[in-house]
């Protein structure tokens, strides 16, 4: 009976492994997607803002018009600005859900998987001076 207890419970942490890896996988990629679409929104902003200079300029538009458009880009950039720091949680989000190891040491070693950044861990891509290695699967249980 014990057996089976901790097979289920071994299953059960790798389905909730995986969950945590497709869930932060999916965040990466609809940030991703939403930078772009950002992107465009806010080229589309610049077009309407130098349209209605030009408008205002003519005499065809009155100030506020001009403001609200400028408003309107000025929003726009924030949010995409926001949404670049989206992508990057989300992707500490798939390397944490596959198991850490993307924090090096200044020594060149890699951090311990557990347990927060030290203020000595810089966030910096793997270093020439260390191996990479797959983070290590949950032991299945022991046999009786």
């Amino acid at each position: 009976m014990r057996f089976q207890e901790l097979v289920v419970a071994y299953q059960n942490t790798v389905l909730q492994a995986l969950k945590e890896a497709e869930d932060a996988l999916v965040r990466f990629l609809r940030a991703q997607e939403r930078v772009r679409l950002l992107a465009e929104a806010t080229q589309a902003a610049r077009k309407a803002v130098q349209i209605a200079i030009e408008q205002y300029k003519a005499g065809a538009a009155d100030f506020n018009r001009y403001a609200l458009i400028e408003e309107n880009l000025v929003s726009l950039q924030d949010v995409a600005a926001q949404s670049q720091g989206e992508i990057a949680q989300s992707l500490i989000g798939v390397f944490r859900a596959l198991g850490g190891g993307w924090e090096i040491r200044q020594t060149g070693g890699l951090a311990p998987a557990a347990g927060p950044a030290s203020p000595e861990t810089e966030t910096q891509g793997p270093s020439s001076k260390s191996e990479s290695t797959l983070p290590a699967a949950p032991e299945p249980p022991k046999l009786p």
